[in-house]
C-alpha cells in the first residue's frame, strides 16, 4: 500500500493540474466576442473634382450618393445617384444628374424580382428629365464572396422631355412611351481592400426601338481606411436618337473620388 500510496498521489495532483490549467487560460486568455452583425443600413458619399488654370480654365465637379436598406430578409432597397458639373472659362459644359430607386425581393438563392424608377437629366445631351419605372425579374449566375454576377430584364415606360436647342433655346417636347429594360452587373473582390465592379443596362421604347439609351460604367475602388474608399469610374452613355441632330451620340467621363462610408 505504502508503494501504491506514492504513483496515486503524483497521479491525483496531476488531475488537479489537468482541471486548474484550462480554466486559469480562459481567465488569462478570453475568447474574443463574434463580430457584430453588419448593420441593416449602410451608405456612401462620394465626392471628386478638378481644376485647373492657364490658357483654359476649367472646373470639374463630381458627387455621388449610395444607400443600401438590407434587414438580412427576402427584400433589399437600394439608391444611387451621381451627379456631374463642369466649367469651362465660366460657361457651364456639363449637367448631368442620374439616380436610380430599386427594390429586390429574392424568391430563391438565385431568382429574384424587382420593381425600380430611373431619372436622368442632362442638359447638354438634349435631356430636361426622363423617368422609367420599370419591373422585371433576373438572376444570380455567379454569388459568392469573391464573383457576382447577376443579369435581368423587365417591362416598364420611358417618358422624355427633351430640348430643342440647348443652351439657344429652352423650348422642349414630350415623349411617353412604353419601355423594355435589360441591365447586368459584375462584381469581384480582388483583395480584402480592393474591389472591381461593372454594370450595364439598356432602355428599348417600344413606339420606337431605335430610340434607345445605352449605359456602361467600370470602378476601380480601394480601401483607404476602414470609413474611407478611393474610387476611378468609367462612364459611357450613348443615346442612339438625340433630340438634337448636332448632338453626339456619345459621352465619356472619367472620374476620381474620395468615398466616406456610412
Amino acid at each position: 500500500m505504502r508503494r501504491l500510496a506514492g504513483p496515486l498521489a503524483a497521479l491525483a495532483v496531476l488531475a488537479v493540474l489537468a482541471l486548474a490549467l484550462p480554466a486559469a487560460a480562459q481567465e488569462l486568455c478570453p475568447c474574443p466576442p463574434p463580430p457584430p452583425p453588419p448593420p441593416d443600413f449602410t451608405g456612401s458619399l462620394g465626392l471628386g473634382g478638378a481644376l485647373t488654370k492657364g490658357n483654359t480654365d476649367t472646373f470639374n465637379l463630381s458627387f455621388t450618393l449610395g444607400l443600401k436598406y438590407d434587414p438580412k430578409t427576402k427584400n433589399v432597397v437600394k439608391l444611387d445617384a451621381t451627379y456631374l458639373r463642369g466649367e469651362k472659362d465660366g460657361d457651364l459644359q456639363l449637367d448631368r444628374l442620374a439616380a436610380l430607386l430599386r427594390d429586390e425581393y429574392s424568391f430563391s438563392p438565385r431568382l429574384f424580382g424587382y420593381a425600380e424608377v430611373g431619372y436622368l437629366r442632362d442638359r447638354f445631351k438634349g435631356i430636361e428629365y426622363l423617368f422609367s419605372p420599370a419591373a422585371g425579374a433576373g438572376y444570380k449566375v455567379l454569388d459568392s464572396d469573391t464573383l457576382k454576377l447577376s443579369v435581368d430584364a423587365g417591362f416598364g415606360g420611358a417618358f422624355e422631355s427633351d430640348y430643342v436647342d440647348y443652351p439657344a433655346s429652352s423650348v422642349t417636347v414630350s415623349s411617353d412611351s412604353a419601355a423594355i429594360r435589360a441591365g447586368e452587373a459584375f462584381a469581384w473582390k480582388i483583395s480584402p481592400s480592393a474591389t472591381l465592379t461593372q454594370a450595364f443596362t439598356a432602355l428599348w421604347k417600344t413606339e420606337d426601338t431605335s430610340d434607345a439609351i445605352y449605359h456602361f460604367e467600370v470602378t476601380l475602388a480601394a480601401a483607404i481606411t476602414k470609413w474611407s474608399d478611393v474610387k476611378v469610374t468609367f462612364t459611357d452613355d450613348y443615346k442612339n436618337k438625340p433630340p438634337d441632330p448636332k448632338l453626339k451620340k456619345n459621352d465619356t467621363a472619367l472620374l476620381a473620388a474620395i468615398v466616406f462610408k456610412m
